[in-house]
């Protein structure tokens, strides 16, 4: 609850993006940060020896229940903040109650809205992961270094991480 409500009055006060390829400071409190942390487990803990595909060992942990820097709850609070905060602007004089009963009783399906609103394509989810972890894109980088350390993922790591992102989700559409 307490990571859902935090992601939700982030973008609010930063932005929340629409059907976009680009990491923004707003997606930091909610997928960015958990993702980054879940890159900094597998580089420290996981890749030395690993020997298999980056892009379905994320696409089987990101929202998975036996991983706790990406799990089930957190991906939920993610996206439901999102979908939450995006129904809020422009519309302050809703309440939030009505929103969420939304979210929660199926009316708005949750990781299809998520995907399509945020990222409008497969390919912006993509390009949006990628935008996290560009040091070209200070905003976001500076935060995800201090989160993760380094070094960033980069080449096919960077691609595996994407794309299985962009697997995680679009499994559950």
């Amino acid at each position: 609850m307490s990571h859902w409500a935090a992601s939700t009055r982030g973008y609010p006060a930063y932005g929340a993006p629409q059907a976009s390829g680009d990491a923004q400071f707003g997606d930091l409190g909610a997928r960015g940060l958990d993702l980054a942390a879940l890159w900094e487990y597998f580089r420290d803990v996981v890749r030395p020896g690993y020997t298999g595909a980056v892009q379905s060992l994320f696409a089987s942990w990101v929202g998975s229940a036996n991983i706790g820097s990406f799990g089930n709850q957190d991906l939920l609070a993610d996206v439901d903040a999102y979908l939450c905060a995006n129904r809020v602007i422009g519309h302050e004089y809703r309440p939030v109650s009505d929103i969420v009963r939304e979210i929660e009783c199926g009316v708005v399906l949750r990781f299809e809205s998520f995907v399509n609103e945020r990222f409008g394509s497969r390919a912006n989810v993509i390009s949006s992961v990628k935008s996290l972890f560009s040091t070209s894109n200070l905003v976001t980088s500076i935060p995800v270094i201090l989160k993760s350390g380094l070094p960033l993922p980069a080449g096919s790591d960077l691609q595996g991480v994407a794309d299985g992102f962009a697997d995680a989700l679009y499994a559950r559409v």
